[in-house]
């Protein structure tokens, strides 16, 4: 069931990925509620206080809160590698009051299947990209992978172990 949140004017600030949800959708006729916000707005993030998640969280809720009549508060949900703030967010009500910070490792967990019954892309609505992380694919010198097409072949020929680093640390 695709649950859709409020596209409020607020999201015309924010350039970050937020995004919200919740079990019963809510609106006025366009799509606005009149006189939003009438209460804080929670931005949870599903990460631990002090996190890089965290740390940008907070600053953006800071520039948010010299735009809007409410403030917007960062509440910390940590634990299953963002999972536990997405479930938070989801068990909320869709009234646009709740809001959720999401991370590349959200879409890798949705595209796993590691939400459960929760589906990130179905679930949730998108409401405004704020960051865009880098991302670099590098071998040791000495591994005979010269580019990306030698790393796709030696790949098609042999297992290729990689790794990475996460919210959580290095994963491989």
């Amino acid at each position: 069931m695709k649950r859709t949140a409020i596209c409020l004017s607020l999201t015309l600030a924010l350039a970050f990925s937020l995004i919200g949800c919740s079990s019963q959708p809510s609106s006025t006729a366009g799509g606005l509620t009149e006189g939003y916000p009438k209460q804080p707005i929670e931005m949870v993030v599903p990460f631990g206080e002090g996190s890089a998640s965290d740390t940008f969280a907070r600053k953006f809720a800071d520039l948010l809160n010299k735009q809007t009549a409410q403030p917007v508060q960062p509440l910390n949900k940590d634990g299953g590698g963002g999972l536990v703030g997405l479930l938070y967010t989801y068990k909320q009500k869709n009234d646009g009051y709740t809001l959720l910070e999401i991370t590349p490792s959200h879409v890798i967990a949705d595209v796993l299947g590691k939400g459960k019954n929760i589906k990130l892309m179905e679930d949730f609505e998108p409401l405004a990209r704020i960051q865009s992380d880098i991302y670099l694919l590098s071998v040791p010198a000495n591994s005979g992978i010269k580019d990306f097409d030698d790393l796709v072949r030696q790949g098609k020929d042999k297992e290729i172990s990689f790794a990475g680093i996460s919210p959580g640390g290095w994963t491989t």
